[in-house]
C-alpha cells in the first residue's frame, strides 16, 4: 500500500483498518509497525499483500539491511509464490549478500596479514607477549591453509627468539617451555630442537622424556633428518 500524507511526503507498506478506532489506520513499514491519525493523510492507495512486502523489503534493501530485506521478499512469496518482483528481489539480495560476504573474508584475510606484520615487529623489539596476543587475534580470524602454514612458521620463530630470551635473563624453564612451544608449533624447527637438545645435555630424565617425543615427531615427520640422527645416536646423545 502507498500511503500520502497531507505534506506530500509517501510511505510504502501495509495498511489495516482499525475498527476500534476508525479515526486511525495501523501501518506496517520497514521502521515497524504504528498508527496513523486520518487527518494526516492525503491519500491511500490499497495494493496486494504480496507488494506491501516488497515495498518493505525495497527499504530494507536500501538501508542496507539485507537480511530483513530477504524475509520481507519471502514474506511477500507466501501471499503470491508467483510474484516476479519479489522473486527477482530475492535473487538480487542473495547475490548482495554472498557478494559482501565475500568482502568480509577478504577483509579478514587482510586483517590476518596486517597483525602478522605487528606482531614480526613486536618480535624484533623483543615485546614477545605482545606479539603472541597478536598471533592468537591472527588464528582467530580463521585464517586460510597458507596463512595457516605461515602463521605456525612464524610462531615457532617467535617461541625460539622468546626462548633465546629467556635463557639470556638465566631461566632455563621458562626457556624450555618456549623451545617445546616452538617445536608444537613447528615441528620441522630445528634451532627450537637443538636448543632442547642443550638443556637436556646431562639430565638422564630428561633424556627420556626426549627420546619419546623424538620418536613420536620422526613418526610424524620421517623426513626430519636430525631427529633420526638423534634417535639412532642413543639417548647418551641428548
Amino acid at each position: 500500500d502507498i500511503v500520502t500524507y497531507t505534506n506530500g511526503q509517501t510511505i510504502r507498506g501495509l495498511t489495516r483498518e482499525l475498527a476500534d478506532d476508525p479515526d486511525y489506520i495501523e501501518f506496517t513499514g520497514a521502521r515497524g509497525t504504528f498508527r496513523i491519525n486520518r487527518s494526516r493523510i492525503s491519500s491511500i492507495v490499497q495494493e496486494p499483500s504480496a507488494q506491501g512486502w516488497v515495498h518493505i523489503g525495497n527499504e530494507h534493501r536500501e538501508n542496507g539491511n539485507l537480511a530483513e530485506a530477504m524475509t520481507a521478499y519471502k514474506r511477500a512469496l507466501n501471499f503470491d509464490p508467483n510474484h516476479d518482483e519479489a522473486q527477482r528481489m530475492i535473487d538480487l539480495t542473495q547475490a548482495a549478500i554472498s557478494q559482501r560476504q565475500l568482502l568480509s573474508r577478504q577483509e579478514a584475510l587482510n586483517e590476518i596479514d596486517q597483525l602478522a606484520r605487528e606482531a614480526r615487529e613486536e618480535v624484533d623489539k623483543r615485546n614477545f607477549e605482545k606479539a603472541e596476543e597478536l598471533y592468537k587475534r591472527a588464528n582467530d580470524l580463521v585464517p586460510s591453509e597458507e596463512q595457516r602454514q605461515e602463521l605456525a612458521r612464524q610462531i615457532s620463530q617467535m617461541y625460539t627468539a622468546w626462548g633465546r630470551d629467556r635463557l639470556d635473563k638465566l631461566d632455563p624453564t621458562g626457556a624450555e617451555e618456549r623451545f617445546n612451544l616452538a617445536v608444537e608449533a613447528n615441528r620441522n624447527n630445528n634451532e627450537a630442537i637443538n636448543e632442547l637438545i642443550k638443556l637436556w645435555e646431562g639430565n638422564p630424565d630428561k633424556r627420556a622424556q626426549a627420546a619419546n617425543i623424538y620418536e613420536t615427531m620422526l613418526e610424524r615427520n620421517p623426513e626430519n633428518t636430525l631427529l633420526e640422527e638423534i634417535l639412532d645416536a642413543g639417548a647418551a646423545t641428548i
